[in-house]
């Protein structure tokens, strides 16, 4: 499972994403729609804007928003399951 992590807190797992496809090997168009429809259903349509340009990470991607006027970055990571 990816998740979705925030600088004002939020964090959302990102189910589907990378489902077929490891999450490093996904464009940057299905990182920011991923992000973007996440963030809306939680604060809104008109609330939320994404930067459009996502870097790669070691283990995922980074990113802006903005939510309710206000700037944050996010995380976009992949979540390494262990067996015990």
């Amino acid at each position: 499972m990816n998740t979705l992590t925030v600088t004002d807190g939020y964090v959302s797992d990102l189910p589907g994403l990378g489902k077929i496809r490891e999450l490093k090997c996904l464009s940057e168009k299905r990182i920011t729609g991923a992000v973007r429809a996440n963030l809306r259903l939680k604060y809104g349509d008109e609330n939320v804007h994404v930067t459009c340009k996502p870097e790669p990470i070691s283990n995922g991607w980074r990113g802006g928003c903005t939510i309710n006027g206000k700037h944050f970055d996010y995380t976009v990571s992949a979540q390494t399951i262990h067996s015990g």
